[in-house]
């Protein structure tokens, strides 16, 4: 399914987790949330334990506040996902999980934190204050300062055994993680898929789930 050109004025313009549940193999696109005081998740909110986004496309949301693709305040599970091209006016461009919110085999890219002065906001790619994120590919954002383009991490948040830049300024507890282009085949035209050669093939780690 495709969930496209919806509005929320609360969170979750796309698709707001309120229980349990899954959706999986669908495409999140041009959806917002626009209410400037309590907005999140321009393409999916999840406020829910054991909510699982598998398999999905979430690109070109926005969110007037945070978390363009993705706001996460309970630990619901995105896993496999396609996280590209979207805006927050404040922070995390791609996926804030604020309290929640568990991220794993995800390509998070060419998102953006950006407030309306055109001043960046942090975590272009992801802002996280809690879990441990695995598997992940989070490149090309836009974020201020230029260390949070990609991430910004606080709390407990921690990054394992992904691909992003700068390495040097994960938290601690963050380890097996590449300082390294990923070589995407072209993100021109949308394919975000590895090279034959790029250094993130096979340098994850097996999961419970898989």
């Amino acid at each position: 399914s495709t969930f496209s050109n919806n509005v929320a004025g609360d969170k979750g313009g796309g698709l707001f987790f309120a229980g349990p549940g899954t959706v999986k193999g669908c495409t999140f696109e041009l959806n917002s949330a626009t209410n400037a005081g309590i907005a999140g998740g321009g393409g999916i909110a999840i406020a829910a334990v054991n909510a699982l986004v598998d398999q999905c496309i979430i690109r070109n949301n926005w969110s007037i506040l945070d978390g363009g693709g993705i706001y996460a305040e309970a630990n619901g599970n995105v896993r496999s996902s396609l996280i590209v091209d979207n805006k927050a006016n404040m922070n995390g461009g791609g996926v804030q999980c604020a309290g929640g919110g568990i991220l794993e085999n995800c390509t998070i890219a060419n998102n953006k934190a950006d407030f309306d002065n055109n001043l960046a906001g942090s975590g272009g790619g992801i802002w996280a204050n809690t879990n441990t994120h695995v598997n992940c590919i989070i490149m090309n954002n836009r974020g201020f300062p230029a260390t949070s383009s990609n991430f910004f991490f606080s709390g407990t948040a921690k990054l394992q055994k992904s691909c992003t830049m700068p390495t040097n300024t994960l938290p601690g507890g963050s380890f097996g993680n590449l300082n390294i282009n990923p070589l995407f085949v072209n993100t021109n035209l949308f394919n975000y898929r590895l090279n034959t050669g790029s250094p993130c093939i096979n340098a994850g780690t097996n999961l419970p789930w898989m």
